[in-house]
């Protein structure tokens, strides 16, 4: 990983735990649940690396504790709930950013 990506990788964390801390303050997470996927994205972030080169065009995410590959995101979903039901999941695709920058077309607002 490129010095500019783990940059960016870091500035993508930190907006992550701003937006969860943000949903404990407005009651729609509890520390607990915020702590949890906190645990997972560092397991996540911890093998990010080798899950991008192990698993291309697939979708990686970590519940309690506990990898799991996917083609899409609902299929990830749904083994992670029949695996691990009522756990956080947290998922990426290995080859695209979390949040991911782009500019606006002149005229846009959306």
């Amino acid at each position: 990983m490129t010095a500019e990506e783990k940059q960016t990788r870091a500035h993508e964390h930190e907006q992550f735990v701003t937006n969860l801390d943000q949903q404990v303050n407005e009651g729609q997470l509890t520390e607990l649940q915020r702590d949890d996927i906190l645990a997972q994205k560092a397991l996540f972030d911890a093998a990010f690396e080798a899950n991008q080169a192990e698993h291309p065009g697939k979708v990686v995410g970590y519940v309690d504790g506990c990898k799991i590959v996917a083609d899409t995101a609902q299929a990830l979903l749904a083994l992670a709930q029949a695996e691990h039901p009522g756990k956080i999941t947290y998922f990426e695709p290995t080859d695209t950013c979390l949040f991911e920058e782009y500019e606006l077309e002149e005229g846009d607002t959306t």
